[in-house]
């Protein structure tokens, strides 16, 4: 489809092509709730404090949106200090995501 944001999604260590519309979701947190994560994903609901919607973007080639305070504090304490963890939560769906390969972890 024209228009939409494609990128690689890598869930249970199954690899799965996501096309979607600009803003179809909240955040990518909710994408990932929606199509494929069971109820224990996301328990802050997208505030950024529980961690649980970890995930890693493997081939990052420009900035995604900014670590808010409460996505730094969260990381710093599960000791997430790999290249590429964000909290899906805190990342938008929009043409950032494009052509990303992004794994939950």
């Amino acid at each position: 489809m024209q228009g939409n944001i494609t990128f690689e999604l890598i869930y249970e260590g199954e690899s799965h092509t996501v096309s979607v519309r600009r803003n179809e979701y909240v955040n990518l947190m909710m994408l990932i709730y929606d199509q494929f994560a069971d109820e224990e994903f996301g328990d802050c609901r997208g505030m950024g404090k529980c961690g649980t919607c970890m995930v890693q973007v493997l081939n990052q080639q420009q900035p995604l949106s900014d670590y808010g305070r409460n996505e730094t504090v969260t990381l710093a304490k599960m000791n997430a200090s790999n290249a590429g963890v964000r909290l899906s939560c805190q990342l938008l769906i929009d043409e950032r995501l494009n052509g990303l390969r992004i794994r939950v972890i």
